[in-house]
């Protein structure tokens, strides 16, 4: 995708005559991808580990297509492990050896 967007500015700077408006080309897609982000739904694991299992089995039924509940408990499941297992505080990456190695 850098490539094709690479070639649309390239066109796009080659039919534009004032360097000023090549200069503002990335601020432009920087405020497209801005509105957007707002329009973009949340994940279904998200909606799951804030609203509820149920609802993110809702949220899973409409970008999934048939039977979901299987996808649905592997998701639960996972972050249950990964809520079980805590968190990493930035201070443990640089005192612990077994995850220094793997930070750096």
């Amino acid at each position: 995708l850098v490539v094709v967007g690479g070639m649309i500015a390239s066109l796009i700077l080659a039919l534009i005559e004032d360097w000023r408006m090549g200069m503002l080309l990335p601020g432009i897609a920087g405020a497209v991808v801005g509105v957007a982000i707002w329009l973009t739904p949340e994940s279904p694991r998200w909606i799951m580990d804030r609203h509820g299992f149920e609802a993110g089995v809702l949220a899973l039924r409409k970008v999934r297509r048939g039977n979901v509940d299987d996808e649905a408990r592997q998701m639960k499941k996972i972050a249950d492990a990964e809520r079980a297992a805590g968190q990493v505080k930035y201070m443990d990456l640089f005192a612990k050896p077994g995850l220094r190695t793997r930070f750096f």
